[in-house]
């Protein structure tokens, strides 16, 4: 009897973090209680043990059990588990700076549940008080435990407070929520707060809706609307931090927060225990029977964690540009959670358009979509608002086709991938891989498809690269040298070829630009005053002069390329291909980063004058992205599954990593790893450079130098898998009785371009000879 008895007092708050854990405990100690066994206590006080949180208490306030104790010192055979404090470690990968602070935030999603259920309960001012003044999450986020300064950042939490936000200026989804609903509810505009009040209190359309539904729209609007932009919020306020180079350890603060806002609470391989964000990721797995893993993990979810962990990281490095790059990534994730909600609503209100609760849903979903979809499709806004936009108890008029062919149209212009939906909105050749021409990435517009498997997604038609790698690979199959010279021939349709990109006597000329690109100048000098160039003795030259292997040195990829088609006797394809990778493909690659940095520097004032009109460049149908292009030449038409004979950098890198041992490092340095984060982060930059929030020449400026900064950072990374080529040539030819003179051409390729990177670096440190 005292056992039901605390069961029934105690139990019931873990109800609103824990369903489950609530009717697992509540059956073990009061409906089975004449059952209970040994090995079901053992159950059921380790589940209570897991679920402190949900009571606000801690095991250190609780203590050890004297009887547990006691038990198990007379009775050898038993056993009780031992009470931990909660996990805070979502999936056991990300980790807040501070674990008792970061599992404040977590708590976040108990204030949504606790104001949801009372609504359910009709007891509206307890709903109220809850929204305004906070039940979990008050006690250390801007109290003693947060990080100097964070006070001022923010007072103590509420949905109410989180709702009034102020959205720091790169909070475009925050920004689109106050545009959208501008005007429309309260005087300041503030849709999120004025909807999910009227839902607490019944109030002007929740007048006549249920309490389901009105706790179903005040949650919906709780989640996918105040914390979704006051979790975008508080990253951008993090990276700003990094900015400002704060020391108080601020900027973490703030990115955790933005995450726990994300997640709410969760332990170990769940991490979307909460209802918040991830929780509707996981919702959606789970209604298409499309988790993952030991643990269930919703794929979308999954991707989500590697972005807000890889930008943790990059902001505790300082890499500030590149965390931000993160929360742009996350927010696509975000997006794609809701046009996949609002599409299984569609569906179930298909079914049945009388469905009260399913027509709450949708509307919950569609408000929090509208405001993101009206800038990207109008038209497609008008189909969700007209059908799912508008609160009512029946469905009187609705389309389920014209909604999906509406979300098909947003989730194409907004560039989401299809393959993450749990519903089939999209037609089966948006966004992926054309299968019918071999590997040619064509989408509807003028971007290109995403690249290895949506690693990189171009906002600009790069087909025309990703064509010279899908030659390398034909290159490395073919046995004739023929047909090896006519694909290294071979114009693509933007007018380039393998050969153009390091001849400058084929027309348009080549891709390299010694004006903008520091490190093709450096590759000239240093093969010019090389043993096979003509500056070997030291004497200066006229520029249109200076020459490699008696050509122009300015061809210098070619001319390496073109003395491997000459080898007729022992003529090998895979080194052929190899060379004109690490050459021309690279060097294109390096130039296309250089010619980012320039675009910015002319919108700034600066540069070499190539652009005549940077700014417009974005407006221009024709531009194209030049990180687009560096990542077409990097990734081309590689997949994580790519053989030997792949073109792409991208496949040579992860192949040239497969010949190294890194023993016990668990975090070994990728390239590919941090081509992707880069590139991401670069395009992110050029952008706000061509398209800043202040007109100001000087932030164009500074926005160059930091595009600079992060290419030099790209080219390093890039020169990794050369001198770990070299390493392992030398090696491997060394040690060989008779030696493979394939092998030993090889070491020379890769010996003639790290020479030249030895000299770049002599230079770059100013311990280059002459003048």
């Amino acid at each position: 009897d005292y056992m039901i008895l605390y069961g029934l007092v105690a139990l019931p708050p873990i109800i609103l973090c824990d369903e489950d854990a609530y009717d697992s405990l509540y059956t073990t100690t009061i409906t089975d209680a004449k059952e209970i066994t040994p090995e079901l206590a053992f159950d059921a006080v380790e589940t209570l043990y897991s679920r402190l949180i949900c009571l606000g208490i801690t095991c250190d306030m609780i203590g050890d059990s004297i009887f547990l104790r006691d038990s198990v010192d007379t009775n050898p055979g038993i056993s009780w588990p031992t009470c931990q404090n909660p996990i805070t470690d979502l999936k056991q990968e990300y980790q807040g700076s501070a674990p008792g602070q970061f599992l404040e935030f977590l708590k976040v999603d108990l204030d949504v549940r606790a104001i949801g259920a009372l609504v359910e309960m009709g007891a509206e001012t307890a709903a109220y008080d809850a929204y305004r003044w906070g039940m979990h999450s008050t006690e250390s986020i801007g109290g003693n435990s947060a990080p100097m300064g964070a006070e001022s950042a923010l007072d103590l939490f509420s949905m109410e407070s989180a709702a009034e936000l102020s959205y720091h200026p790169d909070n475009t989804v925050g920004q689109s929520f106050l545009q959208y609903f501008s005007g429309t509810t309260t005087a300041d505009g503030n849709f999120a707060q004025s909807q999910t009040l009227k839902a607490l209190m019944g109030q002007d359309e929740f007048l006549v809706a249920t309490l389901t539904q009105r706790r179903i729209v005040a949650e919906s609007i709780m989640v996918m609307t105040t914390m979704h932009a006051y979790a975008i919020d508080s990253m951008y306020q993090a990276v700003e931090s990094c900015n400002n180079e704060d020391d108080d350890g601020i900027d973490a603060w703030l990115w955790d927060r933005g995450v726990a806002s994300l997640s709410g609470w969760g332990q170990e391989d769940d991490h979307a225990n909460g209802i918040l964000l991830m929780g509707v990721a996981r919702f959606l797995c789970e209604e298409d029977g499309a988790c993952e893993g030991p643990g269930d993990i919703s794929p979308v979810n999954d991707l989500l964690m590697e972005a807000l962990i890889e930008g943790k990281s990059r902001l505790m490095d300082g890499e500030c540009d590149v965390a931000k790059s993160q929360i742009v990534d996350a927010e696509k994730l975000l997006v794609t959670m809701l046009v996949d909600l609002v599409a299984l609503f569609a569906e179930k209100i298909a079914a049945d358009t009388t469905d009260a609760d399913n027509l709450a849903e949708g509307y919950g979903a569609a408000v929090a979509l509208l405001p993101l979809m009206q800038p990207i499709t109008p038209d497609s806004a008008v189909v969700i608002k007209s059908n799912m936009g508008n609160f009512r108890d029946e469905a009187t008029t609705f389309s389920k086709d014209d909604v999906f062919d509406a979300l098909r149209m947003f989730a194409i212009d907004a560039r989401i991938d299809c393959t993450l939906l749990t519903r089939e909105i999209c037609d089966s050749e948006d966004n992926v891989v054309d299968e019918g021409n071999g590997s040619e990435t064509e989408t509807e517009g003028t971007a290109s498809a995403p690249l290895n498997g949506g690693k990189y997604s171009p906002t600009t038609d790069v087909d025309y690269i990703v064509r010279l790698t899908e030659l390398i690979s034909a290159i490395a199959n073919d046995t004739s040298i023929i047909d090896g010279q006519t694909r290294y021939k071979e114009i693509t349709t933007d007018g380039i070829s393998l050969e153009s990109i390091t001849l400058d006597d084929t027309d348009p000329g080549t891709y390299l630009d010694d004006r903008t690109n520091p490190l093709y100048s450096i590759f000239m000098y240093a093969l010019w005053r090389s043993h096979f160039g003509s500056g070997n003795d030291g004497n200066d030259q006229n520029r249109e002069d200076m020459e490699f292997i008696d050509q122009k040195v300015d061809n210098y990829g070619h001319t390496i390329i073109v003395e491997e088609f000459g080898k007729t006797s022992r003529y090998n394809p895979l080194l052929t291909a190899e060379t004109i990778r690490v050459t021309n493909m690279w060097m294109g690659a390096a130039q296309s980063l250089y010619d980012a940095v320039e675009l910015c520097d002319e919108a700034g004032g600066g540069g070499a004058g190539i652009v005549a009109n940077p700014i417009a460049t974005l407006d221009d149908p024709t531009f194209v992205n030049p990180v687009d292009q560096a990542a077409a030449f990097w990734y081309g038409d590689a997949d994580d599954t790519a053989g030997d004979g792949d073109g792409s950098l991208y496949s040579w890198a992860k192949r040239t990593k497969g010949k190294f041992d890194f023993g016990e490092n668990p975090g070994p340095f990728d390239v590919n790893t941090e081509m992707h984060r880069e590139l991401t982060a670069l395009k992110m930059m050029l952008s706000d450079c061509l398209r800043p929030v202040t007109e100001d020449p000087a932030f164009r400026q500074n926005q160059a130098k930091s595009m600079r900064g992060l290419v030099d950072e790209l080219t390093r990374a890039m020169t990794v898998p050369l001198v770990q080529n070299l390493i392992h040539y030398v090696g491997m030819v060394s040690t060989a009785e008779d030696a493979d003179p394939d092998m030993i051409d090889y070491m020379i390729v890769s010996y003639i371009l790290l020479i030249v990177y030895l000299a770049a670096g002599m230079l770059f440190l100013g311990f280059g000879g002459g003048n």
